[in-house]
């Protein structure tokens, strides 16, 4: 029988396995897995997230990598196999230049890939700017290690992860503009609302139970919080649905994401 054993050297008294030649030990194993590329300049941080990345998604493999120009500069069949990219921007904000361009770069030149932020800031806008530049989750590193293989899971299977907090945050600082909420508000450069025969428009109360909503508060809670009636937060929970054309509240509070996500830079 053919032994696959690294032959044995005979050295005085003592065994010594012979050395494998260095090109052997750094060629890659062939794998059928995708491959998530991780992008942080920091070597830390970068080692870290790839080892919570690796026992999250142990049908990937995990490539970190220094930023996108290190991702571009794969070999093609690697790069082919990219699909799911994460950019570490840190303490930068989604708006910054650098970011920007770094998710266009990104966009172009990996068209089918979901792209998910992950950042120290969890302010609401935070949300509206991860949803503007078109990407597939935004993850605060304040969340905790269950809840980031959760969202990762999500983004994975095709769904889109925004943190309830910043989501909360985001549509309580449109509930403190002065008058009524429209869509003209909401939507992005260069809608026409008066094309939209349909286009949703709350009240301040509405806009405030929408975000307990988004929260996954029940009934007696928004009751509570705000001041009111359970039967006041009903009517006001019937109308947003109504107005959104949901059938549920869950369905409701995804709407609402949407929008927000349309929601012009502050």
């Amino acid at each position: 029988m053919i032994s696959n054993a690294i032959p044995e050297e005979q050295t005085g008294e003592h065994k010594v396995a012979a050395i494998r030649p260095i090109a052997d030990i750094e060629k890659p194993e062939p794998s059928q897995r995708p491959i998530l590329a991780l992008l942080d300049p920091r070597p830390l941080t970068r080692e870290s997230f790839s080892q919570l990345f690796r026992s999250a998604t142990r049908d990937y493999v995990v490539v970190p990598l220094s930023g996108p120009e290190d991702l571009l500069s794969l070999r093609g069949d690697m790069a082919a196999d990219v699909k799911l990219v994460v950019l570490n921007i840190a303490a930068q904000s989604i708006g910054d230049k650098p970011v920007r361009e770094s998710i266009l770069l990104l966009k172009h030149n990996f068209r089918d890939c979901p792209i998910i932020i992950l950042g120290d800031r969890t302010n609401g806008s935070q949300v509206t700017q991860a949803a503007q530049q078109g990407v597939n989750g935004y993850i605060p590193t304040t969340l905790t290690a269950t809840v980031v293989k959760e969202a990762l899971r999500l983004v994975r299977a095709g769904g889109i992860f925004l943190p309830a907090g910043a989501l909360v945050d985001a549509l309580e600082q449109v509930s403190s503009l002065p008058g009524e909420l429209h869509l003209e508000d909401l939507a992005p450069a260069g809608y026409d609302a008066a094309e939209d025969d349909d286009a949703p428009n709350f009240t301040p109360r509405q806009q405030q139970v929408l975000a307990h909503l988004c929260r996954g508060d029940p009934n007696k809670v928004i009751a509570y919080e705000l001041n009111m009636q359970e039967s006041t937060v009903k009517v006001h929970i019937r109308q947003i649905m109504k107005k959104l054309k949901a059938t549920n509240r869950t369905q409701a509070a995804l709407y609402a994401m949407r929008l927000v996500g349309s929601t012009k830079s502050q």
